[in-house]
């Protein structure tokens, strides 16, 4: 399975793809830069593909769009999700402990 994961040049982007590179994927980065400008320490993402592009721009997204169905990218992965999907499951528990007290 190929992913496209946005934010590669950010330290959270960055392990992100290097993870899914460890579990056998295929990573296709992408942030802002014209190319990747994250950290080059020679891990896999250094070394995947990359595409530049502004997520908030609507026709680069969709021209980007176009291109990952070239590659038969079956996904896309925005880094910061995990942060939010950790901050609601804590925000649960939260609400869920001051409840029961």
């Amino acid at each position: 399975m190929k992913l496209f994961v946005t934010g590669v040049a950010g330290q959270l982007g960055h392990d992100v793809m290097n993870e899914l590179d460890k579990r056998g994927y295929e990573g296709v980065g992408s942030d802002l830069a014209p190319q990747y400008s994250g950290i080059q320490d020679g891990s896999a993402v250094t070394r995947m593909p990359y595409v530049s592009v502004d997520i908030t721009d609507a026709t680069a997204v969709e021209k980007v769009s176009e291109f990952l169905k070239m590659l038969n990218t079956e996904l896309a992965f925005d880094s910061a999700i995990p942060f939010l999907d950790i901050y609601l499951r804590e925000l649960k528990r939260y609400v869920h402990t001051k409840s029961c007290l």
